[in-house]
């Protein structure tokens, strides 16, 4: 139906049990996804916010 569309990815929370360095490369990684697609990410913990 809508070809060149992609999806939302929605997050909720996803890296509960990762150390701070695995963290911070999810994020990177999150960023890098973000250039080319829609990301909800919801967290409750300020140190796993997105700089």
């Amino acid at each position: 139906m809508y070809h060149k569309e992609q999806p939302v990815i929605v997050l909720d929370d996803p890296f509960t049990n990762l150390d701070q360095q695995k963290i911070t490369h999810a994020l990177k990684l999150l960023a890098d996804i973000a250039k080319e697609r829609q990301i909800v990410y919801f967290t409750c913990h300020e140190s796993r916010m997105p700089s």
